[in-house]
């Protein structure tokens, strides 16, 4: 597969393979409902040597897998 640099992402578009470092992590959201499931949204800042994104998740088991200077791809 084709590995792709931060500079070649498009706003809008997805399907990236990249390999980044995590800046930032912050959590925006993270309650219990009360059926018991857990709602988590986060943003990161992830990086390489080419520039820095934004990247939201809404998964809590990709959030929870995620730390700050941790290498992703």
């Amino acid at each position: 597969y084709k590995v792709n640099k931060i500079k070649d992402i498009l706003p809008g578009k997805s399907g990236y393979n990249i390999f980044a470092k995590v800046v930032t992590k912050t959590v925006l959201i993270d309650i219990e409902r009360f059926d018991k499931t857990r709602v988590v949204i986060a943003d990161f800042v992830v990086g390489d040597e080419t520039g820095i994104i934004k990247m939201r998740l809404r998964n809590e088991l990709q959030i929870d897998l995620l730390s700050e200077g941790q290498t992703i791809i």
